[in-house]
Formats: C-alpha cells, sequence, structure tokens
C-alpha cells in the first residue's frame, strides 16, 4: 500500500490541535507532555500508576473492562495500566474515526508492550449519551460513488434515551439500517458485509451498543479490539462517588475560577470547545429510562427535566444513594474515567484535544494527575475507484486534498483558449466576404451571385468549424468537472474530511481485509500527520 503524509497545518484544524502536534511548547501549561516522546509519556506513566496504587479500587477495575467478544477469557491483566479510547456506538461501525481511535489505542499498547510495560487497551463507550442524531449520521455511497445520507425519521433530535437502551427496531432506527444496507453494492465482500449486518442489526443483537459490540467484532475479525467499558456499569460509577463528591461540594468556586483559568487559553487565541455560563453543570440526572440535564443556580442542583432541585449538602447525601442515577457529561467523562482506571494514555481526535486543554484546571483541582493525550491516526483512503480517476486525470491526491477544486481542474464556465482568434478570424472573413463582393460589382465581373454563394459556404464551413470545437471543449469542461464532483465525494464528502462522514463498510465493499490492514499495519500511529493510504 502507498503512503503519503500531509501537515495538519495544510488541513482544516483549530490553532489549538496543529500546536499540539507540531508546537507542543506552546501548550506546555494545559498538558502533560508532548504527545510523541515516548520517554515523557513513561515518565507520565509511573505518576498515574504511584496516583492509582493509592485508590481503593485498584484490585476491583479489571472487572469493569469486558473483552470485546464475551466468549473471550479476561480483556485485561489485573496489573496493566490502560491506553484508553473512547467515542458513541455509532451505526454500523460509527464514522471512520471511531476504527482508528480504536486501533490506535490497540497499537499504542502493543507498542508498549514490546517495550516490557503491562499495558493493555480499552474502549470506552458512551451508551449513555442521548444523541442519536449524531450517532445516526454516517454516510453511505449510492450506484453513481456519491455520499448519500437518508433523510432521518422524527424524533431523533428530541431523544433522551440513551442510546444504549435504544433497540435497533426502534422507528427512528430502523429505516436508517435499512437504508444503508440498501447501498452495499454487489461484489467480492458484498455477502460477507450483508452477513455481518444482519447478524448485528437483525436478529442478533437488540439495542445499538449491542449492535455496534458485534459488528465491528464481525467485520475486523482477527484484527484486534480493546476491552470494552460501558459508561452504563454502576460499580464504575460507584467507584467515582469521591470525585463526584469533591466536585459538587467545590462547584461554587472552581466554576468562577475555572472560567477565569480559561482566559489564559484566550490570551493565546485559542478557541473554547466547551463553553461555561453561570448555570454550567457537568452532570445529567437519568429518571425513568432518559436522560436529562442538571444545572447551577443559585447555589442549588436543579434537574432541567423533572424540577427536583437540591442543595449542595443535600445533593451530596442523594448521591451516595443514586449514584448509578447520574450521568458525567463529556467534560467531567475523562475525570472519572482516570480516577477509576489506570489510564496510561488516552487516545483522542483533534475536538476532543481541545477539551482536555479545558480540563487541566479540574485535574488539577481534584489532584488527579492526567494521562498524555494522544492523537489518534488520521487517514484518507483512496480505494480503486478513486484511485483510477486520479490515474486517468494525472491528478496528484495530495494535491486535491489540501488546494480548492479551482487549483486543479477548470473552472466549468472557462472559455476555451482560441476564443478571441476565432473571433478576429469571425470578423476578418466577414470584411473579406463584403469586400470580395463589393470589387466584383465595382467591377462588373460575372458570376457575382456564385462568388456570394461560394463565400457563404467558406462562412459556414468556419462556423461549423466553430461548433466543432466549441463542443469539444465542452465535453472536456464536462469531464473535468465530473472528475471533480467525483474526487470531492471521496475526499470531502458532504463538504467534510472522509473519516468523519463514511462509516468502515463503505470502503470494506471495495477492498475488504484491506481496510484492517491499512489501520492497523500500514498506518504509523506516531506521526502527527494525516495519511493517505492507497488501498487495494
Amino acid at each position: 500500500m502507498h503512503v503519503q503524509t500531509v501537515s495538519w497545518d495544510r488541513l482544516p484544524a483549530t490553532d489549538l490541535f496543529r500546536d499540539y502536534l507540531y508546537r507542543f511548547e506552546r501548550l506546555r501549561d494545559w498538558f502533560p507532555g508532548p504527545p510523541f516522546d515516548a520517554e515523557a509519556q513513561r515518565r507520565q506513566m509511573e505518576v498515574r500508576r504511584a496516583f492509582f496504587q493509592r485508590l481503593p479500587h485498584q484490585a476491583d477495575w479489571p472487572t469493569w473492562v469486558q473483552p470485546w467478544d464475551p466468549s473471550v477469557g479476561p480483556a485485561v491483566e489485573p496489573t496493566a495500566g490502560l491506553v484508553i479510547t473512547g467515542q458513541q456506538p455509532g451505526l454500523l461501525g460509527g464514522p471512520l474515526f471511531t476504527l482508528y481511535k480504536i486501533a490506535t489505542a490497540v497499537r499504542l499498547a502493543e507498542y508498549w508492550q514490546a517495550r516490557g510495560e503491562s499495558v493493555g487497551a480499552a474502549f470506552w463507550v458512551l451508551d449513555e449519551d442521548h444523541d442519536l442524531k449524531e450517532l445516526l449520521m454516517v454516510a453511505s455511497i449510492d450506484a453513481q460513488s456519491r455520499p448519500v445520507r437518508p433523510d432521518l425519521p422524527g424524533g431523533v433530535t428530541s431523544n433522551r434515551r440513551p442510546v444504549g437502551l435504544i433497540e435497533v427496531d426502534d422507528e427512528r432506527v430502523a429505516p436508517v439500517i435499512r437504508f444503508h444496507a440498501s447501498h452495499i453494492r454487489p461484489g467480492l465482500y458484498q455477502a460477507a458485509i450483508e452477513a455481518a449486518l444482519q447478524a448485528s442489526y437483525g436478529d442478533g443483537c437488540r439495542t445499538l451498543d449491542t449492535a455496534f459490540r458485534h459488528y465491528l467484532h464481525r467485520l475486523l475479525g482477527g484484527a484486534g479490539l480493546p476491552g470494552w467499558i460501558s459508561a452504563r456499569s454502576a460499580a464504575l460509577k460507584q467507584a467515582a462517588l469521591p470525585v463526584l463528591v469533591r466536585l459538587v461540594e467545590r462547584w461554587a468556586e472552581w466554576l468562577d475560577a475555572w472560567d477565569r483559568w480559561m482566559a489564559a487559553l484566550d490570551r493565546r487565541g485559542y478557541h473554547h470547545q466547551v463553553q461555561l455560563h453561570r448555570e454550567y453543570f457537568p452532570l445529567f440526572r437519568l429518571v425513568d429510562g432518559e436522560r436529562h440535564r442538571l444545572i447551577w443556580r443559585d447555589g442549588q442542583v436543579v434537574c432541567a427535566g423533572t424540577g427536583e432541585q437540591w442543595t449542595t449538602a443535600a445533593f451530596v447525601r442523594w448521591l451516595a444513594d443514586h449514584v448509578a442515577e447520574v450521568s458525567p457529561n463529556v467534560v467531567l467523562r475523562p475525570l472519572l474515567q482516570d480516577f477509576v482506571f489506570p489510564t496510561v494514555a488516552y487516545v483522542a481526535g483533534p475536538s476532543e484535544t481541545a477539551y482536555w486543554a479545558q480540563l487541566r484546571f479540574l485535574y488539577d483541582r481534584l489532584e488527579i494527575p492526567m494521562p498524555v493525550v494522544f492523537p489518534r491516526i488520521s487517514l484518507t483512503l483512496v480505494p480503486p475507484p478513486l484511485r483510477r480517476i486520479l490515474q486517468k486525470t494525472g491528478l496528484d491526491v495530495v494535491r486535491c486534498l489540501t488546494e480548492p477544486p479551482s487549483a486543479w481542474t477548470p473552472a466549468s464556465d472557462e472559455v476555451p483558449p482560441w476564443t478571441p482568434d476565432i473571433e478576429r478570424m469571425e470578423a476578418d472573413l466577414r470584411a473579406f466576404h463584403a469586400r470580395m463582393v463589393d470589387v466584383a460589382r465595382m467591377q462588373g465581373l460575372p458570376h457575382t451571385e456564385r462568388w456570394h454563394r461560394a463565400l457563404d459556404a467558406v462562412e459556414l464551413a468556419f462556423q461549423r468549424f466553430r461548433s466543432v470545437a466549441e463542443q469539444a471543449w465542452l465535453e472536456r469542461n464536462q469531464r473535468w468537472a465530473s472528475a471533480r464532483r467525483a474526487i470531492a465525494d471521496w475526499l470531502w464528502p458532504l463538504g467534510d474530511m472522509q473519516e468523519r462522514v463514511f462509516h468502515p463498510a463503505v470502503f470494506w465493499q471495495f477492498v475488504g481485509p484491506a481496510v484492517a490492514e491499512a489501520v492497523y499495519r500500514v498506518a504509523d500511529p506516531w506521526t502527527p500527520d494525516h495519511q493517505i493510504i492507497e488501498v487495494q
């Protein structure tokens, strides 16, 4: 497989993410160490282990990490540290970046195992998240290789039920599954993909999280999958209770201080992934199978969905008996994760990296050492249909990925380069015609009408030539426009990066297990650059 790399300085990204990859010294105050420095990782690993050995649940946590395939033995050794990543259980495996996060965690754990460290990998599945729209927003390709998404049924955006409780035959989900299943192309890998879909989203599994788990296991086979951590685990939440209690008790003080602390990010020109406000509170309340936001109002905790209210002291007492009924938001989850588990590194995408920059304040206040944040693999895959287009047009995929189409294809309204010459020749021909007829008449030459008709024929032949030339130019522009659309559909589907739009089967249907080989064996997890891989 041919691999090329592209700096994120040439791709759409935030300044914070680019600096984290290439200019870490600018972010040293917000992160524990540079992401690609193995020795810095090892040092922070020791800091994390020393912290975790003091915690009362250090012997219990392995039971909260299940094997991805429940039929096999323990997922991790009790003494192991963990490389953790996490994501929603997206439909059909979610966008490609979910697979890239999983593979990066597995490969980083393998890297440390090869150097004598007892490290495993785990995937924290966000099965308590209620953003059903995000879970369903993957895209397939149609018969013309255009990216397509279905119209989402009603009730998707208003969902408050944790996705781990939503069944695959839910009326909001089943039509979306059928849509994507209908876009699997006939070919060598069609039967395998359809069998995985049927086993996971048809007969075999009931809820979206178990379907996701089963589907990726069927698709990836022996490629390597991490342990499985369910956010809904009551034992996990019980272990996190000390963090929750301290956070609630100090929230009134910390909220204002945190907002002031983040002013340093503003001064550096970095954006805030998390926007704080006076009522911000990082927990949800689970009530009757629905997830409702908790807000901070006048020193009290208020449930937006039910109207329940607690003073700080009352909420702490309530938590002691009802900790399984709360759910962390995107800000609090990493802190609970790194208190409950011996995390030695967290594999994050570009947006998550921005979250973590803001979290340093809470890590320090809760006295939890922050693990190294390791950027996930970022890939653009070039499947056979795209490779053929690039070869036919002679275009370079790096240029197509990093420059606007106007830089590497002609504009659809571009006029032929010979247009001024033809217009001048046409004007000269008309003038020559008129002059010759005038001369013939003035000199009294015979057959003047025949002269006229002959000159008309010359003009007509010239017009035919011009028509043929313009038609050829139009067809050339149409071919370029078609190529431009096709290339954009593969590289920037629906206006976004490929890894954020397509689900894995879009590529599996062309090259099958070569997708797993590209992700698990060919891609380099230690490069900060975006990678382009031709899969065959």
